[in-house]
């Protein structure tokens, strides 16, 4: 209703937001690490801490480093003092071409990085994956038309969307390589809601479901709304070269190949809006309405539980903590989270 929207949107902080910044992932070689942070200082914290106090940014990292990375050079990126980790847990990699380990430790880094920043009392997360560089700014307003930064999940939340806290849950995404799924690169919202769509992830992942498959199941089934914008990323191998698919899609320096133009010719969403958001046009999509094209066994997925580790201590700044990973279309223009 619009008046609930209404409400929500006049809500007003008192003081700075806290923001918590993610950086999760593998480190795949020194030269790729400071690349990468280069760009999330230049992209991700300086627009939102120069000039103005509107935000008090957090930085929460947990990371994979195997050769040709090094511990070393992990822990001097991040001591220096404009990229000073909160927290900062760095474990020995795994050198493997398993899609699904590799991404099974990235989730439960995220999970990991997201719960303690939780716990530190930050009211939204950036989630950035650390093996990617970050080729736009974002934008200092975060928080869509109509939306709130109250919602947070709360202990042994069922995939009912269970939540406490005013106002519906909602992200945003970049609004690129959705392949009818959902990007799963770069993600920001409510701290809860990244805490839960992470952890969803991390505990219903199976051989041929994860990445983007699973990212956008776990929106629908969590019930967040999705909004999509212009925000440009591309991966960067240990050698610093750029896949072509992200040329293609992120930088656009390549022309498309059929297969591309097929897979961006269908939306991650069957009935999206457009809202104004970044000063352009911004693809908002309710969870129902997500597309998510899976396998037909997934079809139907049963209800999980999610629980918040909330015991234990907070990981120190350093790499000696060893508690691992393994542990159809409308033009209207409206506020989407109404």
């Amino acid at each position: 209703p619009a008046s609930r929207m209404t409400r929500g949107a006049e809500q007003k902080p008192r003081g700075p937001v806290h923001i918590s910044l993610l950086l999760f992932g593998a480190v795949r070689s020194d030269l790729q690490l400071a690349v990468s942070l280069a760009s999330v200082r230049q992209n991700l914290l300086a627009p939102l801490t120069h000039g103005h106090s509107l935000y008090k940014v957090s930085i929460h990292g947990s990371m994979d480093c195997s050769h040709p990375c090094t511990l070393a050079a992990v822990r001097s990126a991040f001591a220096g003092p404009k990229l000073r980790a909160d927290t900062l847990v760095v474990e020995g990699g795994v050198n493997s071409t398993d899609s699904m380990l590799r991404y099974r430790r990235a989730m439960a880094h995220a999970a990991r990085a997201a719960a303690v920043a939780l716990r530190a009392g930050a009211k939204l997360a950036i989630a950035a994956r650390v093996d990617v560089e970050y080729a736009s700014p974002i934008h200092r307003d975060l928080v869509p038309p109509g939306a709130t930064l109250t919602w947070q999940v709360s202990q042994n939340a069922s995939a009912s969307g269970e939540r406490r806290g005013g106002g519906p849950a909602w992200i945003v995404v970049p609004d690129f390589a959705h392949f009818h799924q959902l990007n799963d690169r770069f993600v920001y919202g409510p701290m809860g809601t990244v805490l839960a769509l992470f952890e969803w992830r991390l505990h219903n992942m199976a051989a041929d479901l994860f990445a983007e498959h699973l990212a956008c199941l776990a929106a629908r089934t969590l019930k967040v709304a999705v909004l999509a914008s212009p925000i440009r990323l591309v991966r960067r191998r240990s050698d610093l070269s750029v896949p072509d698919a992200d040329r293609i899609l992120a930088w656009r320096s390549m022309p498309q190949r059929s297969w591309m133009r097929a897979a961006e010719s269908g939306s991650f969403c069957r009935r999206e809006t457009k809202v104004r958001f970044w000063g352009g046009d911004a693809t908002s999509c309710q969870p129902s309405d997500l597309t998510c094209k899976l396998p037909t066994r997934f079809a139907r997925p049963q209800s999980h539980s999610i629980s918040l580790r909330s015991s234990g201590k907070a990981a120190t700044n350093d790499s000696h903590n060893r508690q691992g990973p393994s542990a159809h279309r409308s033009s209207a223009r409206h506020t989407p989270f109404g």
